[in-house]
């Protein structure tokens, strides 16, 4: 959220205009592509807290992350610190499948 909320104040041009109204004021192709990530982003991070607040140890993607310039949830630097603190263990769909029965 917070990557958004950054965007949008740069984009409202006034301080006391909402931050998420103005994310629809993208000036070109690479600030609409720049806002999506980090929604992208923010949803990552959802799916991660979700997984640590209901007690599920396993994350299952493929993605690592790459498509965030940098601090994504998802990179290896992340992934080693949320395995460290929260016991969240990463896999990816080939590692499931080899897992199943």
């Amino acid at each position: 959220m917070a990557q958004l909320m950054k965007l949008g104040l740069g984009l409202a041009g006034d301080p006391q205009g909402a931050w998420f109204s103005a994310l629809t004021k993208a000036k070109d192709i690479h600030e609409q592509r720049e806002i999506e990530r980090a929604f992208a982003e923010w949803a990552d991070a959802d799916s991660i807290a979700s997984h640590i607040a209901y007690g599920i140890d396993v994350f299952c993607s493929n993605d690592m992350g790459n498509s965030n310039a940098t601090n994504s949830i998802l990179d290896v630097e992340n992934r080693a610190w949320l395995t460290q603190t929260y016991g969240v263990q990463f896999m990816s769909f080939d590692d499931l499948l080899a897992g199943l029965p």
